[in-house]
């Protein structure tokens, strides 16, 4: 079976900590990381000026390891709302199974946890706060397209 693991939420939330835990837990994992590829192409994860090319690399990974058979990979970006949370369902047919992993940290907690990161991987503040803006509540129909939903509480 081939799984695809879209996460969700807010930079600081734990996401690419719990893709880095599942990857120690079964080393078949792949992570398909959005500031991976910045630093990997543009030469470091705050690099905003291919942003096109960011999210094509993005949706290229994803769908290039969903051709190996028993393939689990992780979508370790944002997806703060339910376009996205729906787009990278829709963008990845070959999946036989579609998870979607809410990170619940509340803002104070991801703020924090922001500011202690490695500073290459401080998100600024100004960002930070538009991206506590956009943030949506997923839907009934955006979790209802999902296979499992894992929810996250830190």
């Amino acid at each position: 079976m081939k799984t695809l693991y879209v996460l969700s939420g807010l930079p600081g939330s734990g996401k690419s900590t719990w893709a880095k835990q599942l990857k120690r837990e079964h080393e078949e994992v792949e992570i398909v990381s959005s500031d991976g590829i910045r630093k990997k192409y543009f030469g470091r994860r705050g690099n905003m000026e291919h942003e096109g090319d960011v999210w094509r690399i993005f949706l290229e990974e994803l769908n290039n390891f969903s051709k190996v058979d028993g393939a689990m990979v992780i979508a370790d970006c944002t997806n703060l709302t339910n376009h996205f949370r729906r787009y990278y369902y829709e963008t990845t047919p070959l999946y036989d199974k579609h998870v979607l992993v809410l990170f619940e940290a509340d803002v104070e907690t991801c703020k924090r946890r922001n500011k202690e990161r490695d500073s290459s991987k401080i998100v600024p503040d100004f960002a930070m706060d538009q991206l506590i803006a956009s943030y949506e509540e997923p839907n009934e129909e955006t979790l209802n397209l999902f296979d499992e939903v894992i929810r996250v509480k830190e």
